[in-house]
Order: structure tokens, then C-alpha cells, then sequence
């Protein structure tokens, strides 16, 4: 079979845009393509000629006009386009506001705001769930819209920005459409003196490592898996030349990668505080709810009271959920096997850390780690 030509249509100037692109890369039928790779402000209708199919991640009116009248398939990471050809794959941003909220949430915010980002749909879905799973438990939620790009009025979105943040009651975690919005409010924050995460707890999404890590302080962030889009992507697209309909692909954000922006207690219940620390120092040790209570010197009924009465959920929850935290950083971040991951973690066993990341995530640490790895 002739090789295809296929047109990838991500900005490659961001970290997802050149991880979706190792996705597709990795994936055995890109061996038989031509992959036109460009960043997706440089592609128009005319360019199209002689492509045989479109990878594309664009709300550009002249990218979508250029693709309404390409009669090829479409791999749509943005979930826009409709019609015959083209399929859905996208992150599941809905998961991903909802994941932020209880980030926020299980460190004591309850004033929480959301940075989202003009003119982009994700961002839409993203605040409407965080402010959604957020209406439970939070005092007030304020929302504020800056655009992507700031070229030539960037003293005017800075100053639009300053202001917002300036309202804003404290303490207040914040919630960012995407690490590059998040990284703004840090800098917004430094300018007005504001200490993160003790005044201003600061989240992003997408979880772009350069973005995030050389953020002062790092930036936590929603793990967006652009990766395994891109691998997923090219997948469907091979089905679609192949004469298949794929069905569309919608792949959770159910991880943060949790750094120093959000790394705070900020509940008013001392005995919490003093509950959610201890057990974050002693994370490695085997520890069970009796040793908590044994160590704060208080019964174990009034220990669960106050845990389901401020989170939501008792304290071995909690300890399985800093587990499972523990547990993923690691997984990404290091080349260490599962038993030493598992008693790092406190549990003991590469099967109990098996079955903790079935039982909250539905996949194996291999599976996990695998989508982050080159």
C-alpha cells in the first residue's frame, strides 16, 4: 500500500503539542506515513492538497474552514468537527476540573477561583466542572478570563490580571486553564507579594514538565496524557484508511502532579492539620488509621469524624489517595521498579500497589507509567 500523507496539525511551540507528536511517532503504522509536521497557525486550506489524513488540535476559523472542505479523516484533538471521517480524541477535560477541585479541596481551600483562557473550549469545560464539583464545599468561586497569547498588549493583560488577583479573598487556590496561565498568576502573585501556596495555592493543567518545573515555586498540574493522544490518534487514523469508523476516544485526567505551588494546609481544625501532616511525614511507614489516633493522642471515632466532616471521607481514604499520589510521581518521574516504589509508599508489595491503581485508576503502574515515557 502507498505510504499516506498525513498533516499534523498541533503547535508544536507548546510541550503538548511536541508530546502528542512523540505519540504519534512511536505508533508502528506513522513507519508507513509522511508526517507534514507543522504548528497549526501555518497550515490553510491551500496545504492540504495531496494529504491524506489530519491530526489537528485548532480553534482557528481559518484552520476549521480549511478541514470543513477536506474530504479526508480527521483525528480531532479539540472534539470541534462533526461528519463523516472525523473522530474524536481528546482529553477528558470535564475529569480534569474535577480532579483540580478535590486537589484544592483536600488541602483546606474554600475559597477557590478559576484563570481560564478566551476563546478556547476546553477552558469552558474545565472551569464549568471545577466550579460544578467545587459548589460543594467551597465559600465562593470567582472566575476570570485572560487570552492564550499576550502579543503586543502585554502590560494590559498583566494589569487585567494584577487586578483580578488583587480582589481575590485569601487563603485562595486557583485553578489555571493551563500550565502557561498558571505560570502567569505565579508571576502575578510575585509581583503583588503574595506567598504561594500559603496565600495563593496555584494549579495548572496539562502538566507541561518544562512550564511547570522552572515555575518559582513548580507548578502543580493536572496530568493531561498528550502522549497517548498522539498515540491513540494515529491509531484511528490508520482505521479510518483501513475503511473503518473508529469510535472516539476520550482519555481521562484522573492524576496531579502535585509540586510546591499547592503544597498546603490550610484548614482552620488544627487536629486536622496536625492529622494531615503527620501522615504526609510518614507516608514510607505502614501505617493504619490506630496509629494515627494513637499519635495525636485522640480516639480513632473522633479522628474520622473530623476527617468526613471537612473532606468528605475518613482517614484511611485519605492515606490510600497520598499513596496513590506518592506512587504515580514515582512512576513518572523515576526508573525504579515496583517493590521499592510500593514500600516508598507504605504498602508493602508491588500486588498492593497492583491493586491500588486498578481499584482507583482501572490500569496496571506498567500501563501508567508507559503513558509518559518516550
Amino acid at each position: 500500500m502507498e505510504g499516506k500523507r498525513v498533516a499534523f496539525m498541533v503547535d508544536l511551540s507548546t510541550s503538548f503539542g511536541r508530546r502528542v507528536l512523540e505519540g504519534v511517532h512511536s505508533h508502528p503504522a506513522r513507519h508507513g506515513w509522511t508526517l507534514l509536521a507543522e504548528s497549526w497557525g501555518d497550515v490553510g486550506g491551500e496545504d492540504l492538497g495531496g494529504v491524506d489524513g489530519v491530526i489537528v488540535d485548532s480553534q482557528d476559523p481559518e484552520v476549521l474552514k480549511a478541514l470543513s472542505a477536506f474530504e479526508g479523516p480527521v483525528a480531532d484533538l479539540g472534539g470541534i468537527l462533526e461528519g463523516p471521517g472525523r473522530v474524536r480524541v481528546s482529553p477528558d477535560y470535564a475529569q480534569a476540573g474535577q480532579v483540580a477541585a478535590e486537589h484544592l479541596r483536600d488541602r483546606g481551600f474554600r475559597n477557590l477561583a478559576f484563570l481560564g483562557i478566551r476563546r478556547w473550549q476546553p477552558s469552558d469545560m474545565i472551569g464549568q466542572n471545577f466550579a460544578r464539583e467545587a459548589a460543594e464545599f467551597a465559600i465562593g468561586i470567582s472566575s476570570f478570563k485572560t487570552p492564550r497569547r499576550w502579543s503586543g498588549q502585554q502590560s494590559r493583560y498583566r494589569d487585567e490580571l494584577d487586578q483580578w488577583l488583587a480582589g481575590l479573598p485569601g487563603p485562595c487556590g486557583v485553578l489555571a486553564a493551563d500550565d502557561v496561565a498558571g505560570r502567569r498568576l505565579l508571576q502575578a502573585c510575585r509581583r503583588a507579594e503574595l506567598k504561594v501556596p500559603e496565600e495563593v495555592a496555584v494549579l495548572g493543567v496539562g502538566d507541561y514538565e518544562i512550564v511547570a518545573r522552572v515555575s518559582d515555586p513548580a507548578l502543580s498540574s493536572v496530568i493531561v496524557p498528550a502522549r497517548e493522544l498522539g498515540v491513540r490518534a494515529a491509531e484511528c487514523l490508520e482505521q479510518c484508511f483501513q475503511g473503518q469508523q473508529p469510535r472516539e476516544v476520550l482519555l481521562g485526567c484522573p492524576s496531579v502532579a502535585a509540586r510546591r505551588s499547592t503544597d498546603a494546609m490550610a484548614w482552620e481544625d488544627p487536629l486536622l492539620r496536625a492529622a494531615l501532616s503527620w501522615l504526609r511525614d510518614h507516608l514510607a511507614e505502614p501505617l493504619k488509621v490506630p496509629d494515627l489516633a494513637a499519635h495525636l493522642c485522640v480516639s480513632r471515632r473522633l479522628l474520622e469524624q473530623r476527617f468526613q466532616s471537612s473532606l468528605g471521607y475518613g482517614p484511611a481514604e485519605h492515606l490510600r489517595r497520598l499513596r496513590l499520589r506518592r506512587a504515580g510521581n514515582l512512576l513518572r518521574e523515576t526508573d525504579l521498579s515496583l517493590a521499592p516504589i510500593a514500600k516508598m509508599c507504605g504498602l508493602g508489595t508491588a500486588e498492593r500497589l497492583c491493586v491500588l491503581f486498578r481499584d482507583y485508576l482501572g490500569v496496571t503502574p506498567g500501563s501508567y507509567r508507559d503513558l509518559f515515557r518516550a
